[in-house]
């Protein structure tokens, strides 16, 4: 239930709070992405050769949550006010994209070597 009772400043207060949680959340599943893609590659690098396909399409798997909360913090941040936090975070979405998608190629490529096709 909406409460009508809070001046315009406290609502907007509220809301950018908010917008904050729904950006910050995202982001760090975005950083644990990440940290998932760098596992995987490692297990395909010294792993069972025959878990290397395994490893790899965790990889991928992690590049894809990471694609997906990239764009939960990309909408987030449109409307947040604070700008300079905004921009922060699109930065940071770029980074960890590029980072996770060279993760992901790196473990396909070493999964591709180590089965040998």
């Amino acid at each position: 239930m909406r409460d009508k009772s809070l001046d315009e400043e406290t609502k907007a207060a509220a809301l950018e709070a908010a917008t904050v949680t729904a950006g910050e959340v995202p982001l760090h599943v975005m950083r644990l992405s990440r940290d998932a893609a760098r596992l995987a590659q490692t297990i395909a690098t010294i792993g069972n050769v025959n878990a290397a396909t395994d490893a790899a399409v965790g990889a991928i798997m992690a590049r894809a949550a990471a694609e997906g909360a990239g764009l939960n913090v990309r909408i987030n941040s449109i409307s947040l006010k604070d700008r300079d936090r905004a921009g922060a975070w699109r930065a940071e979405v770029e980074a960890l994209l590029a980072e996770v998608s060279a993760i992901s190629a790196a473990a396909v490529a070493t999964a591709t070597e180590r089965g040998g096709f």
